[in-house]
């Protein structure tokens, strides 16, 4: 069901993370930060050492070189690094912090800090999934970059499980920091310290890519934004579109993943 190398799956089924991905209509801007205001917090320090040689530590650290308030020393994990810069853009973090712990996999680190929901990387598939929020899932990183969906600012969340028990693997969140959408780059904190490189990449974990709105308007298929030409189903999409069987759950929403109603069959 999942992405395979060195004799590993996925943990979580790769059909269960798109059905938990499935549905969404609502952007990361809906949180109080837009594409525009993160990509220029970032661009602003792509140069200097305010993010980037940030030691990377493990568990409840938000705290990049340029302001180590939170932690009291400078260190950040993969999404508390994104966190901090979510947050510095303007972030609701009780909102999002809120939404997360709907979800009975969210994950806590116990450091009873104000922020460590945010910096626990599965929590980002929840937040998708409680949040609606616009997402895609692939089943490699190759795949992803091939999409043509992927814009700079948008999260990545190479994932495992929230499941956790014994030795799983590690989820890691980054920020894709490519020019094009088929760049192998990101923004992450990861084993190494903070830098700007290729996609971190394990063998088994599939990619989930979690939206801001886009610069420019999405490519459709069939009046589609979540179908591609290239998706195994987009000539069952297309006829029942063009037949008037089906036209979707929202406007250039088709929900290729989601579970289909009776309401939606019968007219």
């Amino acid at each position: 069901q999942g992405s395979q190398g060195a004799g590993l799956r996925v943990k979580i089924p790769l059909h269960e993370i798109q059905a938990r991905c499935a549905g969404g209509t609502d952007y990361l801007d809906k949180f109080g930060v837009t594409r525009k205001m993160l990509v220029e917090e970032l661009s602003a320090h792509e140069h200097d050492k305010y993010y980037l040689g940030t030691p990377y530590i493990g568990g409840d650290w938000q705290s990049p070189l340029g302001d180590t308030a939170y932690n009291g020393k400078a260190g950040m994990n993969c999404a508390g690094f994104a966190s901090y810069v979510l947050r510095k853009c303007g972030l609701d973090a009780a909102a999002v912090t809120n939404t997360i712990r709907e979800s009975p996999t969210a994950v806590s680190w116990g450091s009873a800090l104000p922020h460590q929901y945010l910096s626990g990387a599965s929590n980002y598939l929840s937040l998708v999934q409680y949040g609606r929020l616009v997402a895609h899932v692939y089943e490699t990183k190759a795949a992803m970059l091939a999409g043509g969906l992927c814009e700079k600012g948008d999260l990545v969340l190479r994932f495992w499980t929230d499941r956790f028990s014994g030795n799983d693997m590690d989820n890691h969140l980054m920020i894709y920091w490519g020019n094009t959408p088929h760049e192998n780059r990101v923004w992450q904190s990861a084993e190494g310290g903070n830098s700007i490189g290729a996609i971190d990449d394990t063998p088994a974990s599939a990619f989930v890519l979690i939206k801001f709105a886009p610069e420019k308007p999405l490519p459709t298929f069939a009046g589609f934004t979540d179908v591609s030409a290239g998706d195994w189903f987009s000539g069952p999409v297309a006829f029942v579109q063009e037949k008037g069987y089906m036209q979707g759950v929202a406007k250039g929403k088709f929900a290729p993943y989601g579970t289909v109603t009776r309401g939606q069959l019968v007219p």
